[in-house]
């Protein structure tokens, strides 16, 4: 599987069996970056 807003690859058997702790921390790290960016913008 393919999640194109994080250009990351997964492979469907591993999800398919429940496997979705790569998938999560992929999230939550994209979105950790975000916020950061965000919190840098505005004290700049």
């Amino acid at each position: 599987m393919t999640d194109h807003r994080l250009n990351q690859n997964f492979p469907l058997s591993s999800i398919l069996v429940g496997e979705i702790e790569p998938i999560l921390q992929s999230c939550i790290t994209k979105d950790q970056q975000a916020m950061l960016a965000e919190l840098a913008s505005e004290q700049n």
